[in-house]
C-alpha cells in the first residue's frame, strides 16, 4: 500500500491531505505556511508510516499556474 501526502500552498496556509492507495482519506487539515506548519507535515509522514508500513510514500504539491 502507498501513502500520498498532497499539499496546496498559499502565502498564509498549507492545506494538506493524507490518503492511502485505497483512497481512504486519513487526514485533511489546514496549517500555517511557516516552519511550524512544514514541521507538522514532516512529523505526520513517519507517524503514518509507523502505523501501516507503507511500501511507498508519495508527496506532491499543486501545480502553479504561470503568471501572464
Amino acid at each position: 500500500m502507498k501513502l500520498f501526502a498532497g499539499t496546496d500552498v498559499s502565502s498564509k496556509k498549507l492545506d494538506v491531505c493524507f490518503l492511502d492507495s485505497e483512497d481512504t482519506r486519513l487526514k485533511e487539515e489546514t496549517l500555517p505556511n511557516d516552519l511550524n506548519g512544514a514541521n507538522q507535515i514532516k512529523e505526520k509522514i513517519p507517524a503514518y508510516n509507523q502505523r501501516a508500513h507503507y511500501e511507498k510514500i508519495v508527496i506532491g504539491k499543486e501545480r502553479q499556474r504561470p503568471i501572464q
